[in-house]
Parts: C-alpha cells; structure tokens; sequence
C-alpha cells in the first residue's frame, strides 16, 4: 500500500523498466497512488488519460489530475497544466494563465516548462513578444540538454533573434539536438549542410540527415528531402522520388510541399 513504490512499479510498466510495457497494468498501479494523492502519480495518470494510454482518452479527467497534483506542488504538473491551458485540452483555453503556470515550473527549474515559457516568449503566446527572453529560458533547458530547447535556440543564433548571430553556435546547438534524437534540429542541421551555414557545405550529408528525419515524420525534412531528388541535390536526380515525399509533407498541409508537387503535376 505504499504510493511511492506503487507510483514506480507503474512507471517501470509504462516504459518498459525491467519488464514489458503494459500501460493497462500502469494505469492500475498509477490509480491505487493517485488515490492516496500521491501527486507524481496524479501526473503520471493525467499522461495516461490525455494520450489514451491504458485507458480511454479523456482531456477533461486529464486536466483534472495534473491540477490536483500541481496543487500539490508538482512541477511537471505544473507544465503539464500550462500545456492544457495553452491548448485548450481539457479546459478552457487561457494563453496568459499557461503563461503564468510554465512561469511557476520553470522557477522551479522544470526543463520542460523553461522551454514552453521561452516559447511563449518567442511567438507572443499569452505575453508580449521578447526574444531576448525567449533565450534567457532557451538557454537555461537547453544547459541541461533539453533537444527542443537546443534546437530553438540554434533558430534564435541562427537568425539573430534576441542575440548575436552566430551560425556556427547554431549548427553546434542543431547537433546536440540531432544526437537526442530530435528530428526538426536533424533537417536543421541538413539544411546547415547544404548550404554551408555553421558547417562545411556537404550536400550529400545533408540528404542523409533530411532522410532521416524524413523517416521520422519530420514534414520539413520530408519536402527537403523531395526537392534534393527534384533537383538533383546531394543524390540522383529522381522526380518519382520527389513526388513521394512532397506527397507525404503535402498530406501534413506543408504548404512548399504542396506547390512543388503541384509543379509536378
């Protein structure tokens, strides 16, 4: 009966720690501590609920643990909470109070929540657009290798956005990201490779990467990738190549994807 253990007997079951994934058998363990108010497993559980993991999708019952655990203090509930708020899953949508809930994570030194509040920054959701901002928090989650963050601040060193333009720092910062595994910081670094931005100009690595996060449903990468085989970038000229992957980031709305492809036809 002890929440802890039970919160972390469901979490090796939800990511497959030691045993088989098994999200039904998560959910099970994440409820018996959630009802002791055990607040990472509220969290855990409002994940559940909001995905469909183990359980039927349900935003509104999501919203309603992720608060219940911020209550209790939580910071990734905190986040978590922000992120419904912005959205609008599961409650009404309220930009500045995401705002404030990110704010209240991030001073906690929550990475995720550092990285959405540098977002907010970035794009003037719920607050008044600052770049320099935006980077002040970039900075802080991407210290802590943090691959959105990473990768969002490569774009501000990139552009110059609330800093000095650097694109060598840029194309460092897209690598870093590459290595976790984050595919908009791999076609990033692509295009830093065909162009010669930050890096030496290799148009066949670039390819190689936009491949590869092409593969990963990078819808970027998927219409780079394209117009590397319709022009002959990099790789073999190869129009039927081109169409595929300006046929599948078309389907996703991309719009250069969906004009190229038009010249196509």
């Amino acid at each position: 009966g002890y929440a802890p253990a039970q919160c972390n007997l469901g979490y090796c079951y939800y990511q497959g720690i030691g045993l088989e994934v098994d999200d039904g058998e998560a959910v099970l363990w994440f409820k018996l501590a959630a009802q002791k108010e055990y607040a990472r497993a509220q969290q855990l559980l409002g994940e559940c609920y909001e995905n469909g993991y183990g359980v039927e999708r349900d935003e509104k019952r999501a919203a309603e643990l992720y608060q219940s655990a911020h209550e209790r203090g939580h910071a990734p509930a905190t986040c978590a909470l922000g992120v419904c708020y912005e959205s609008g899953c599961g409650v009404e949508m309220d930009k500045a109070r995401a705002v404030s809930l990110y704010r209240e994570a991030a001073e906690k030194g929550y990475i995720r929540a550092q990285c959405c509040l540098g977002y907010c920054y970035y794009h003037g959701v719920g607050v008044e657009e600052d770049d320099a901002e935006a980077v002040r928090w970039f900075e802080k989650a991407a210290r802590s290798g943090y691959p959105r963050a990473q990768m969002l601040l490569g774009e501000c060193y990139e552009h110059g956005y609330g800093v000095e333009q650097d694109e060598d720092r840029a194309a460092a910062l897209y690598q870093s990201a590459h290595r976790r595994g984050y595919a908009p910081a791999t076609c990033a670094l692509g295009v830093c490779y065909e162009f010669g931005d930050g890096v030496e100009m290799d148009k066949e690595k670039a390819v190689s990467l936009y491949r590869e996060a092409a593969e990963k449903g990078n819808v970027r990468a998927q219409c780079c990738l394209g117009y590397c085989c319709y022009q002959g970038i990099g790789v073999e000229e190869d129009d039927r190549e081109a169409v595929r992957w300006f046929e599948k980031a078309g389907q996703s709305g991309y719009p250069r994807a969906q004009q190229l492809l038009g010249e196509c036809y």
